[in-house]
């Protein structure tokens, strides 16, 4: 590509690179509110399909098998594997897999976990395991907005956002570099920062003494069409950068071009 194609693809590669950010905090944002509004204790199945679930349980249970449950259908079972601390703040649970048969009627289903021996229903743990028809169904259930149009979890998404957006950041800096080189080899350079002043503003840009710059030279600035904004003062040079002085009646923003001629 040639210069003025570098910088286009360029400018078209940030703001490629400014929405992928956006999407990123949309996508955090989804997943956040998703996960304050998701139903604590409901976990969405489909027929054939095994999920993992927990519960908090007394202090007092050290193994599973001091734990019983309740099941209203033989087609959604719980399967208590162990019990174990650090549930929340500190406290014990036990974790266990429900599955569900491929036959297995849509519904919701009412699971209880409780010491062997107690018949208080106050101190049963009960979970609900919600039983859909198909994938459309199961999908319609998703709290989250991104993964229930696509199916596709919120977190997952942002991951990919991210990963994009650096691929398209490190596209940004090549075609930066070989801006500069092309630039370079005109006597020409962009401007990349610019303070403000109150009698003069100072920019810096990428020509040094290796391109034969020095100190009170006297510099032209182009717009990015190549039109003459004005001239600038050199006050610092470096190996490859310098900065230059510029009176506040001359219009300059970032990207403008800076002319040893």
């Amino acid at each position: 590509m040639n210069l003025e194609q570098l910088i286009k693809a360029r400018k078209h590669a940030r703001k490629i690179g400014a929405l992928f950010f956006i999407f990123i905090f949309v996508c955090l944002l989804d997943a956040c509110v998703a996960n304050l509004r998701e139903p604590m204790h409901v976990y969405n199945v489909l027929p054939g399909q095994t999920v993992g679930v927990n519960g908090p349980v007394d202090p007092k249970i050290k193994h599973a098998s001091e734990l019983a449950q309740t099941s209203p259908s033989d087609k959604v079972m719980l399967a208590i594997e162990e019990t174990k601390s650090g549930y929340f703040l500190g406290g014990n649970m036990w974790t266990g897999t429900v599955t569900v048969t491929k036959d297995a009627p849509p519904g919701a289903y009412d699971i209880a976990v409780f010491p062997k021996g107690e018949t208080d229903p106050k101190k049963h743990f009960v979970f609900r395991a919600v039983v859909h028809k198909d994938y459309a169904s199961l999908r319609g259930s998703f709290v989250s907005i991104i993964q229930r149009n696509t199916g596709v979890a919120p977190w997952l998404a942002a991951l990919f956002c991210l990963l994009s957006a650096g691929l398209t950041m490190a596209a940004v800096f090549l075609m930066s570099k070989k801006i500069e080189a092309l630039l370079a080899t005109q006597g020409k350079a962009e401007i990349y920062r610019i303070v403000h002043g109150d009698n003069v503003n100072e920019i810096a840009f990428g020509l040094g003494s290796r391109h034969g710059l020095q100190p009170e030279a006297r510099v032209v600035l182009l717009d990015a069409e190549g039109r003459q904004r004005g001239t600038a003062v050199v006050k610092k040079v470096f190996e490859g950068d310098s900065l230059a002085f510029v009176g506040l009646e001359v219009p300059v923003k970032d990207g403008d071009i800076v002319s040893l001629r």
